[in-house]
């Protein structure tokens, strides 16, 4: 919406489900001595702007624009309400005076605000205007790469505040408000103290050889018993239920270790039949299985 004369600018207000703003712009602009429009959007879940696009509101009058000798028409705000989240990835949120007050920019959702090489700013180019203030709301606040910025230039900056449960930022993120001419804005950042630079270990940059932590296998398998096993053979119902099976007959116990591997056997009667028992004690292991 656009405002020349002396009126007000119109505002835009929009509500949705979900709102998605790519690549795409929705602004309010004054360039007379009225103000502004406000943009206001209502989401019951999520508002996205995203891939370069941006919501703005501007006053652009450069001077006095009546017999008064005012300034240009005040910007307008910038509200933003989510059910759920608002993320800016590679989006803008912008005030803009240039011989105005900035407009102020307030964004609430409950669960969090992500910012993703993005950018929140209020901005005062010449004057005596104080830029816009940011009010930002939500349970997480994640910054990656972003930047929220409330400035002036001859007035006092804006103000910024930020209240969630738990506040990221990364190193590359900055959160700025100052004046050049007057006094720089507050920033006031009301949320549990997250520093987890110290709790984060540097990874090594060489790979981990994991032959030095594992045993070999066949020095696992020599550290245990020796092997052995009982040849038997079902030749029948045993005798007694709990008793023995027939088994092979010695020839055969000693033919099933024919391959080199030394056998010690031993014969016993039980209830008529002739049982086997033979305990392999192996002299190499084979480390292929």
């Amino acid at each position: 919406m656009l405002s020349v004369g002396e009126g007000n600018a119109g505002s835009l207000n929009f509500s949705a489900d979900n709102i998605t703003i790519s690549g795409g712009s929705m602004s309010t602009t004054t360039i007379g001595d009225g103000k502004g429009g406000d943009v206001v959007l209502n989401a019951t879940q999520n508002v996205n702007i995203t891939n370069g696009g941006s919501v703005s509101a501007d006053s652009l009058a450069m001077a006095a624009t009546d017999a008064t000798g005012g300034v240009g028409g005040d910007t307008g705000s910038i509200n933003i309400t989510a059910g759920n989240s608002i993320t800016l990835d590679g989006g803008t949120i912008s005030t803009r005076a240039v011989a105005a007050d900035g407009g102020n920019i307030s964004l609430f959702a409950p669960n969090i605000v992500y910012l993703n090489n993005s950018q929140i700013t209020t901005s005062v180019e010449s004057g005596i205007g104080g830029g816009g203030n940011v009010l930002i709301d939500p349970q997480f606040v994640i910054l990656n790469n972003s930047s929220i910025i409330a400035n002036a230039y001859g007035g006092p900056g804006g103000n910024i505040t930020i209240v969630a449960s738990n506040y990221l930022s990364s190193a590359t993120s900055i959160v700025q408000a100052s004046s050049a001419l007057s006094t720089p804005g507050t920033i006031r950042i009301v949320s549990p103290e997250n520093n987890i630079e110290s709790t984060i270990a540097q990874l090594a940059s060489e790979f981990l050889d994991a032959s030095s932590l594992l045993r070999g296998l066949c020095s696992a398998r020599r550290t245990g018993a020796a092997s052995s096993f009982t040849v038997a053979n079902r030749g029948g119902v045993p005798v007694e239920a709990d008793g023995y099976l027939p088994s092979f007959s010695m020839g055969a116990a000693n033919g099933s270790a024919s391959a080199g591997a030394p056998v010690r056997a031993n014969a016993l009667d039980v209830g008529g039949e002739r049982v086997a028992l033979a305990l392999v004690m192996p002299d190499t292991l084979d480390c292929t299985r």
